[in-house]
């Protein structure tokens, strides 16, 4: 009984070391779908104008002075948007990617796999 356990073991063994060994590895996405990046840093908002009223003695003098603090706020403001829009921009860019993935790798536990050819 022993020795016919050993040969069933022996013969198994033999068989699993002539099998071909076949390697499945998970199928990469495309790069272009993988285009997720940080923002460079944030933009340096200019200083805001600051009226010296001391200087403003007549009216002409105090439109052209508000018009110049306006001018100061926009520039400020427009940088700020700026930077909102890349950023919104970016994270849509990256939610875009996310949600090709997980439909790609949808309704399986794993992503595809492919065959890795020996050599």
């Amino acid at each position: 009984m022993k020795l016919s356990m050993l040969a069933v073991a022996l013969s198994t063994f033999c068989l699993a070391a002539c099998e071909t060994t076949r390697i499945m590895v998970p199928v990469a996405p495309p790069a272009d779908r993988i285009d997720c990046r940080e923002l460079d840093v944030r933009p340096r908002i200019p200083a805001e104008y600051v009226i010296d009223w001391s200087r403003v003695v007549t009216v002409e003098q105090a439109r052209a002075e508000h018009q110049a603090v306006v001018a100061s706020v926009r520039a400020r403001e427009g940088v700020a948007a700026g930077y909102i829009v890349e950023l919104e921009g970016a994270l849509f860019a990256c939610a875009s990617d996310d949600a090709w993935l997980r439909d790609l790798y949808g309704g399986a536990d794993a992503p595809p796999l492919r065959r890795l050819e020996p050599g």
